[in-house]
């Protein structure tokens, strides 16, 4: 009977991993996340290309879905002497899920936002070390080294370590000791697997290559569309626009001072009226080139601008 169970469970986490919510939420955006930034639908991908808000949005709904397998899970076996390894199976269905989507080809997060989940809710149902510990080591990790990947291979070995000296000082108290092995390996299995998927972030950290958050990578624009990294007023100045449209650049990054108000406003009008003004010199015959508009020059061509609408 526990060998069913064991599948059922397995089962109930992988239908709960499936909700993938980079790309759900990419999806608000119109963004398919898949083909964006490292064309992963976890967190930190979803931070990079749809901005903080979205990227936060991202890991709750991942978190909570693995703490929401488990309770279905409870409601049914709570009173099952196994409860706990049948929520760590729980767990790795989620994570699998999470990973490995069978309507995405396979091809999902990395599996850290669903561990979290689990390591939540084991620790809210035996110690809040399992909590503390861990979100103390990835944050401190994270801050100090900006490498995210480093802080969430930490958090799966760190799971590991305390699964097993909890349970070997005592808890897990009801399981069966055979259980309990058993229980041991499910958590290596999911170390393991977040290891495998690191597998890329590995290499670029021992050759120095990782990138680290809050930064783009080599010769990467930035595209988040959210709350996150957007093209500052800087990276203006020497970029042409295309003839036919004006795109205004996206500015939430920057404060709306009444400076960039202005030159924002006469670099618009400016566009609007050199175009115009360009027709006529066709029309005249004068053969000259359209002028291309560069925000870097604006104001030596105001200057010429402002002289021809005189005469």
């Amino acid at each position: 009977m526990l060998i069913l169970l064991r599948i059922v469970c397995l089962i109930i986490g992988y239908g709960f991993g499936l909700i993938q919510a980079g790309f759900l939420v990419g999806r608000i955006y119109n963004i398919d996340i898949r083909k964006e930034g490292s064309g992963n639908s976890g967190t930190t991908n979803a931070m990079r290309v749809l901005g903080v808000r979205a990227g936060l949005i991202t890991f709750f709904i991942d978190a909570v879905k693995c703490v929401a397998a488990i309770l279905l899970v409870r409601a049914f076996w709570g009173g099952n002497e196994s409860f706990m390894l049948l929520a760590i199976y729980t767990g790795f269905g989620v994570t699998l899920g999470h990973n490995f989507p069978f309507y995405m080809d396979f091809k999902g997060g990395k599996g850290i936002a669903a561990m979290s989940g689990l390591v939540i809710t084991i620790g809210v149902l035996t110690s809040p070390w399992f909590i503390i510990v861990p979100a103390f080591a990835f944050f401190s990790c994270a801050i100090l080294t900006r490498f995210v990947s480093l802080g969430s291979l930490q958090v799966s070995v760190l799971f590991l370590l305390m699964t097993l000296f909890y349970g070997q000082m005592g808890g897990f108290e009801l399981l069966p000791d055979g259980h309990r092995i058993e229980l041991y390996i499910v958590v290596f299995l999911l170390a393991v697997l977040a290891w495998v998927r690191h597998w890329d972030n590995i290499q670029r950290l021992l050759k120095g290559e990782e990138n680290r958050f809050g930064t783009k990578k080599s010769g990467e624009e930035d595209k988040a569309v959210g709350d996150g990294d957007v093209r500052g007023f800087e990276d203006w100045d020497d970029e042409e626009d295309e003839e036919d449209e004006y795109t205004p650049i996206a500015t939430s990054g920057l404060s709306a001072t009444s400076r960039f108000a202005a030159v924002s406003k006469l670099s618009s009008t400016y566009f609007r009226v050199s175009r115009r003004t360009s027709d006529e010199d066709d029309e005249e015959g004068e053969g000259e080139s359209k002028p291309k508009f560069r925000i870097g020059n604006v104001k030596e061509r105001l200057g010429s601008l402002k002289g021809k609408m005189r005469r």
